[in-house]
């Protein structure tokens, strides 16, 4: 929800430009429809990956 509202209103305080809001939406919807697909990976998973890749301890 959070980052929702971030891109609220950077779109409406001019931080980002109509080609960026609509790449962003896009990306937003297509991520949305993957989860919803079950093709998406547990956050805890890939939190986990990202750890180790860049040696980050918990």
């Amino acid at each position: 929800m959070e980052q929702a509202l971030n891109f609220y209103l950077d779109y409406e305080e001019g931080e980002m430009n109509e080609e960026e809001f609509r790449d962003t939406n896009a990306a937003i919807d297509e991520a949305l429809e993957q989860g919803e697909r079950g093709e998406g990976r547990p956050a805890e998973q890939v939190l986990a990956d990202l750890r180790a890749k860049y040696g980050i301890s918990r």
